[in-house]
């Protein structure tokens, strides 16, 4: 298995932080029950 990094080779941050998911969840919230639900899954399981 491979190392955790935070960044990818050219210096690009590969996750987000706290105040961005709650950003994405705030604005998920507001969709469809279907992009909600995917929006949800991938933040609660990466």
């Amino acid at each position: 298995m491979s190392e955790m990094r935070l960044y990818d080779p050219a210096g690009n941050r590969l996750y987000l932080n706290g105040e961005e998911r709650a950003a994405f969840l705030a604005v998920a919230r507001r969709q469809p029950a279907r992009d909600r639900t995917l929006c949800e899954t991938l933040h609660y399981t990466g």
